[in-house]
């Protein structure tokens, strides 16, 4: 990890990186606050994202109408109801406009592929087609910081007119295409055209952001001091390859700096490449068969989905692509899978692997240092084929291999601002020769000269000379630091002295293989890197003057020097197995497989693998989903969340069902840290047996739930099944962790001393809702939380918005030939257009089948249903609803007023829910935002942060905790006279009692700090002393709604043994005393307390007594 250097400006700043990738682009940020460490954030959320929250990039796709403006661009570029109107209106569709911003290089691989790109739009070019979609990605990054940071509007106002913006582009690009990304950010509107405005644009190659994405998460730890690092940018359509050795840092200097050791390489082979080429075998394939029309519809299925989780060449791939009734055994079609051999699949893959294979070699043999370490990074890099590939040829070489451990897609955007903040690499290699046009005086000696004798002509001065020759400046291959100038003086004559006021100079780049190139005319593929063009004067004044080039950072820049009156004056940028969106999603399915005899056979994304589903239906497998639900509390069992629970396997309960799929959770972790940290394995060995485990769980759960899942962790072989294992398992509800997350992403300045803040947890099955208030601490100490509200948790979360959908559907499609889809429909809604849907107003299309799929009645056309946008608001409205409600009634609640709302969560990125949300909040004057970073990793990210941190002090107990109690009866009580027929004479008193008292140790509401005990006293009589040598008391909760419930009978439905303490009081008993009770009965009596402690996220238990004069207690009970 960057140790990071707080910002030295004096006036705050915001940095965008923009990543504009051939196929997918992202954006991250970072605010600069004079004495604060920078930190980058990632822009997570884009209108119209399917998988918003997750996914930080959006594909590369503008659509034209026919007058040249934008209508849609993005994520937005994919929704059913553009596409449909792209078609009406025959919009232009444009995407795959980078590799129309390449080096022009005559001859090479790419620019014989350049005419099957795909085309610019009529009247474009490339420079404006960057710009437009440069404009939106601003868009979309300031209304994401507009929406996720509270006082959003004064912290932009405060901003705007100063954003630097950081550009990225691939290793083999060169200044003409820096000039052309500066001219598009101008046309843009990013910044002014002027010198300042300018300034503000920086350029960095990708495979140095990529370096710098590695070095922030912490892999420079695992370089070797003066050994290389080759860093891998697999994209979507080059493949930049760069190679870096480590410098020993100096003492008090930065951690590690690195330079180039090889000239960084640019290959046009990315994963667009192999999508191409199984474009072509489709098209090949499908040729004269009715799905002929359907290939480029297969391809992208291929490219959305198989392309991602093929692994190996010796087993069937498949490409889901339509509906039950698409077969044809010929084709190997089946239910709308297209089944391909693996070596088929694997030959798309092999030109692009080859290619990097080759590249890396060179850069291997090019490195004066030993290559002891490679990384891969960037969208292609998720794909499990290519990682397994080049793990085999870096094997056997012991370069250690490996793929950081975050969004390997984000790697350019993240390290373009790690580049521009902590500046790692201090020198680069050169990677052409730069120099410039002269003209020389004709020499007969020099063979060169006599060669071109024809060519030569009286100069101004007078003298008999040659053009066209080439002065070296910056040769090839040059390690450069990044203040290392290269100078060297030239004269110019003139026939006026005016014709030498403003001098212009063309800087040409050299790419030919000659060491020390002299002649323009001996190889004519030079270029010119124009920097400003002036006509050009004729005098015969002479004016000397120097160049000089410096390419210490990733842009080159030149200057001209001369002498004016002695003065020198200067004249002036988290993987899964199969997982679709790997690299981007960290999340996974929670869905198992089970074979007949209760083997799990399947679990995560490996269970939606086409080849796997149609394993499982061969033969019999039973598929396991939504089992959360079966560890649903009491007061949760209701009709609608019973009708949502899927049945668990045969012979299986829900403990062993968690336990199954907590050991796949841990399996899949262990291989990601392997892979993804330099000497993984070591490093798990050294932790074996002291894992710590956090365990998240919805608000409403309690005790019981958390025994299970304690039980589960054991069975997953997660702990022991002793005490020491299970004080390994750590508890915290899913708001909690929520309100960690919202914290470690910098909410806290935003919420107010004194006042409430709001943790919405909008998940798939529930919604958990959190109030708190920050403590006012020393500007020193640390941040601190407590509960004003006890915490609630609604079950309305995004499944049951599919299910009102999948209902909905069934009838529509009842008796229709779509009867039968109706699940598939129904899913397709759940993977797009549920997290598409915005607007009630608009209709609303459901993308599930193919060109063929039409039916008017039903309005489903090219395999598009369409609904109005008030039947999918239907959808939604039972969750906002309960949403609004739960929120209203913990502010009623709330101890505090509460100031600001904080929405988290895989459900939290619909913009339909975000905007009902809105109106509703905003009106009442509260701040309303989404942090700025995955919502749907906020448990996971934020159990951390609990564990670490521990930032909420006080809770508010949710429920009564206490125990049941025998009274002794009172004729004088009116309860105890309606219970006279359930009195019974005690055993060993002779007292007579009445049974179903409860008596409360902590009430429900009460202020609880995480230290604070609340104990009672109690004691048990027994007839015989060794029945008073253990006492075990069961610890009761109470649900119900009394302030002060003293009997069970009256609501027993709202009481639970919530779990029992137990103390070994044998030394107690040595000094008790025989006593005498009513009707000459003896007895003995043991005095002790019950203690409860309920500050942390789990309830404890003690018990407490006096022995010999001291205080004893027993060890802390919890739920076993």
């Amino acid at each position: 990890m960057t140790t990071r250097k707080p910002y030295a400006g004096s006036r705050r700043k915001l940095v965008f990186a923009f990543d504009l990738g051939t196929t997918y682009s992202g954006i991250s940020y970072s605010v600069l606050d004079p004495g604060s460490v920078p930190e980058i954030k990632g822009v997570t959320r884009f209108p119209e994202q399917e998988h918003v929250g997750s996914d930080a990039k959006i594909p590369t796709i503008l659509y034209y109408d026919k007058m040249g403006t934008v209508r849609a661009v993005g994520a937005e570029a994919l929704k059913e109801s553009i596409l449909e109107q792209a078609e009406e209106e025959n919009w232009f569709k444009c995407s795959g406009f980078k590799l129309h911003l390449r080096p022009n290089l005559e001859g090479s691989a790419i620019q014989a592929q350049a005419a099957s790109f795909p085309p610019l739009p009529p009247g474009k070019d490339v420079v404006t087609v960057f710009a437009d979609f440069f404009k939106y990605l601003f868009q979309c990054g300031k209304t994401y910081i507009l929406e996720t940071h509270p006082s959003a509007t004064t912290f932009w106002s405060s901003v705007e007119d100063g954003i630097e913006f950081i550009l990225s582009h691939p290793n083999g690009w060169e200044g003409r295409d820096q000039a052309n990304m500066r001219r598009a950010a101008v046309l843009a509107g990013l910044v002014p055209n002027e010198v300042a405005g300018q300034e503000r644009v920086h350029f960095v190659t990708e495979g140095e952001a990529s370096l710098h994405f590695c070095i922030h998460h912490g892999l420079s730890s695992f370089i070797k001091d003066q050994e290389a690092v080759i860093i891998i940018d697999a994209g979507g359509g080059t493949v930049d390859i760069s190679t870096y050795t480590c410098v020993s840092a100096k003492e008090g200097t930065q951690a590690q700096t690195f330079k180039e050791v090889a000239a960084p390489q640019c290959n046009f082979t990315g994963s667009m490449f192999v999508t191409r080429r199984a474009k072509a075998f489709l098209d090949a394939k499908l040729k004269r068969t009715k799905f002929a029309k359907e290939a480029e519809h297969i391809a992208q299925c291929f490219d959305k989905t198989t392309k991602l989780r093929f692994k190996v060449a010796d087993e069937p791939a498949y490409i889901h692509f339509g509906g039950m009734r698409d077969k044809d055994p010929k084709l190997n079609i089946n239910m709308g899978k297209l089944k391909l051999t693996g070596a088929e699949v694997a030959s798309f893959f092999e030109p692009s692997v080859s290619s990097i294979i080759k590249v890396v070699d060179e850069q291997r043999f090019a490195s004066k240092s030993t290559v002891s370490a490679a990384f891969l990074v960037g969208g292609f890099a998720a794909s499990n084929y290519l990682f397994s590939k080049l793990q085999e040829h870096f094997e056997p070489l012991n370069i250690a291999f490996s793929r950081p451990d975050s969004h390997v897609n984000k790697a350019v955007a993240d390290g373009a601002l790690s580049f521009h903040l902590d500046r790692a690499v201090l020198e680069r290699i050169s990677k052409y020769n730069y120099g410039i046009i002269i003209s020389t005086a004709y020499d007969a000696s020099v063979p060169g000269h006599v060669e071109r004798k024809d060519k030569t002509f009286m100069s101004e001065a007078g003298v008999l000379s040659l053009s066209n020759q080439y002065s070296v400046i910056l040769p090839k291959g040059v390690s450069i630091a990044e203040t290392k100038e290269f100078r060297r003086p030239y004269k110019r004559d003139a026939q006026k002295l005016s014709d030498l006021t403003s001098i212009s100079q063309d800087i040409l780049c050299y790419r030919g293989i000659r060491e020390n190139p002299l002649w323009m005319d001996v190889e004519m593929a030079a270029r010119s890197l124009v920097l400003q063009r002036r006509p050009d004067g004729k005098s015969y004044f002479s004016f000397s003057y120097s160049i000089i080039l410096l390419l210490g950072q990733t842009e080159m820049k030149a200057q001209m020097v001369w002498v004016e009156n002695v003065t020198p004056s200067i004249t002036i940028s988290l993987r899964f197995p199969a997982q679709e969106n790997a690299g981007g999603d960290a999340k996974i399915p929670t869905i198992m497989y089970y074979d007949k005899s209760g083997e799990v056979m399947a679990a995560g994304a490996e269970a939606l693998d086409e080849s796997l589903v149609r394993s499982a239906k061969d033969e019999g497998w039973i598929k396991c989903s939504r089992f959360k639900l079966h560890m649903l509390p009491k007061w949760a069992d209701t009709k609608e969340t019973n009708e949502a629970i899927a049945p668990l396997p045969p012979g299986k309960d829900v403990v062993e069902v968690f336990g199954d799929f907590y050991a796949y959770l841990v399996e899949c972790t262990m291989s990601f840290i392997q892979e993804s940290h330099q000497n993984g394995a070591d490093l798990l060995l050294s932790v074996k047996g002291d894992i710590e485990f956090i365990l998240s769980h919805p608000n409403g759960w309690e005790g019981a739930q958390q025994q299970q899942l304690r039980r589960a962790a054991i069975y997953a072989g997660l702990i022991p099944d002793d005490d020491k294992g299970h004080e390994r398992i750590h508890f915290v509800t899913e708001g909690e962790a929520s309100l960690h997350f919202c914290i470690e992403h910098g909410l806290f300045p935003y919420i107010k001393d004194g006042e409430g803040v709001m943790i919405v947890d909008a998940g798939g099955g529930t919604i958990d809702i959190s109030t708190y208030s920050g403590i006012s601490l020393s500007a020193t100490a640390d941040h601190s939380f407590e509960e004003i509200a006890a915490p609630t948790c609604a079950f309305s979360g995004s499944i049951f918005v599919t299910r009102h959908a999948q209902s909905f559907l069934k009838d529509k499609l009842e008796g229709s030939p779509y009867a039968q889809e109706v699940d598939l429909i129904a899913e397709c809604f759940d993977k797009t257009t549920k997290h598409r849907f915005r607007n009630a107003n608009e209709p609303a299309y459901i993308k599930f089948g193919m060109m063929k799929d039409t039916d008017i009645k039903l309005d489903i056309r090219s395999g598009q249903l369409r609904l109005s946008g008030s039947d999918v608001a239907s959808f939604f409205e039972p969750s906002v609803s309960s949403i609004l409600t739960e929120i209203d009634d913990q502010r009623s609640k709330a101890k505090k007023l509460v100031s600001s709302v904080f929405l988290v969560g895989g459900f939290a990125a619909n913009d339909y829910l975000f905007s009902k949300m809105r109106r509703h909040i905003e009106p009442a004057g509260l701040l309303f935002s989404r942090p700025d970073s995955h919502v749907n990793k906020a448990v996971a990210d934020g159990s951390i942060s609990f564990y670490l941190d521990h930032f909420v002090t006080s809770r508010v107990a949710k429920y009564g905790y206490g125990l049941a109690v025998r009274r002794q009866f009172d004729p004088t009580n009116v309860e105890h006279q309606q219970r006279r027929s359930k009195t019974f004479i005690s055993k060993s008193d002779g007292e007579l009692k009445l049974p179903s008292g409860y008596d409360t140790i902590l009430a429900k509401g009460v202020q609880v700090s995480e230290d604070k005990e609340f104990r009672k006293s109690y004691h048990i009589k027994e007839k015989h002393l060794s029945d008073l040598n253990t006492v075990k008391q069961d610890i009761l909760c109470y649900y119900g709604s009394k302030s002060n419930p003293t009997w069970t009978d009256t609501e027993p439905d709202m009481y639970s043994t919530h779990f029992a303490v137990t103390a070994d009081t044998r030394q107690a008993t040595k000094a008790l005393v025989l006593r005498q009770g009513r009707n000459g009965k003896t007895f003995f009596s043991l005095n002790f307390e019950i203690i409860i402690l309920f500050g942390r996220t789990e309830i404890k238990a003690q018990v407490c007594w006096i022995e010999n004069v001291s205080v004893h207690v027993s060890g802390l009970a919890s739920v076993r």
